[in-house]
């Protein structure tokens, strides 16, 4: 019986070790872009899924200004990334205009204006996007 758990446990570590690598590897080799979000789309009838705008500027050019301002200040700038279903609502309804994020993709960007691509995964840099 001994031996048994021994092997059981020298097996779980091996499967938990190998995902970890294995995660660890996807988030360091995996194409990133860095950017401040200025527009947040929600799912709804005509759109299946969340996107974010994100141009590479600093957030203080995007605070305290209305959407019709961004829209015409970017117009055919930065890149529109579609999020995927399994990011959590949460963290889809704390994105806001403002904030720096850095979104994982799958490296193909669309050649429109604003560009299009789809993300992996998003984590923000700060809180900033907080609009007064």
């Amino acid at each position: 019986m001994n031996t048994t758990r021994k092997r059981l446990f020298i097996i779980l570590v091996t499967i938990l070790g190998s995902m970890f690598i294995a995660v660890l590897l996807i988030f360091t080799f995996i194409p990133t872009h860095s950017g401040v979000i200025i527009e947040v789309q929600s799912k709804n009838d005509m759109q299946d899924h969340p996107s974010i705008w994100v141009v590479e500027s600093s957030p203080h050019d995007i605070l305290n200004k209305s959407e019709s301002e961004l829209t015409e200040m970017y117009e055919h700038q930065g890149t529109v990334f579609d999020l995927p279903s399994y990011i959590p609502d949460a963290i889809i309804k704390d994105l806001s205009p403002g904030q720096e994020v850095e979104i994982y993709f799958n490296g193909l960007v669309e050649a429109s204006a604003p560009a299009g691509g789809e993300a992996y995964w998003i984590t923000t840099k700060n809180n900033q996007g907080e609009k007064e």
